[in-house]
């Protein structure tokens, strides 16, 4: 067996913990879901945990340690990302008319839209990087098999776990985008909020330093 319980009863409440703490992921998901409804927040989810799950398999096969190894490829990862969560938070707060007075009936962002959002969001955050190579290869051991594969498959456990806490986030958040539809008031300053926490979210991804090696 390549995962043994004990390792699993080890990473599982870890990664809960560190899946519920607020960050670009979540925040990311929690404006599609106000923006676009229920379907956005869910496709939005999607995206961004096929994006852990690829830095899993990345990591497990070395390119993420080149990566992280490579100081100019870091820089453009981390300054790519930043700018990325600076374009969406402008975007929500400059907006002359509030995104959150789309329904979820389907009008607006189409699900592969939001899906490949919340995709390059993961892939361009740097903490995900560093998580996914410092992290996972912990709760590998070599007695029990080839490293590469247990990583994987602690992607795997990785990715059921976020969606099973981002899908009830992101319906949630979008059962209450569809009551600030009768608000517009309280839709225009929330998307002003959000995108206000999106610009924060990308100064901090552009100040944040690559961990010492």
């Amino acid at each position: 067996m390549l995962i043994d319980i004990q390792t699993l009863v080890a990473f599982i409440p870890i990664v809960l913990v560190l899946v519920l703490i607020p960050g670009p992921d979540m925040v990311f998901i929690t404006a599609n879901a106000l923006s676009s409804g229920k379907r956005g927040g869910v496709f939005s989810a999607l995206g961004c945990t096929t994006g852990a799950f690829t830095h899993a398999v990345l990591a497990a096969f070395g390119l993420t340690a080149i990566v992280v190894a490579w100081q100019p490829a870091y820089e453009v990862v981390r300054i790519g990302g930043a700018l990325y969560l600076l374009y969406l938070g402008v975007k929500l707060l400059f907006a002359k008319e509030s995104p959150l007075s789309v329904s979820d009936a389907g009008v607006g962002k189409s699900g592969i839209r939001l899906f490949r959002e919340g995709l390059i969001n993961n892939l361009m955050n740097p903490k995900a990087i560093l998580f996914s190579l410092t992290f996972l290869p912990q709760f590998a051991d070599p007695i029990r098999g080839p490293i590469w594969a247990q990583i994987i498959i602690l992607g795997i456990v990785l990715a059921v776990i976020m969606l099973a806490i981002e899908i009830p986030i992101a319906v949630t958040s979008g059962h209450f985008g569809q009551w600030l539809t009768s608000r517009s008031q309280a839709a225009s300053l929330l998307s002003k909020a959000m995108g206000a926490v999106l610009i924060g979210l990308a100064v901090w991804v552009f100040q944040s330093r690559r961990i010492a090696h």
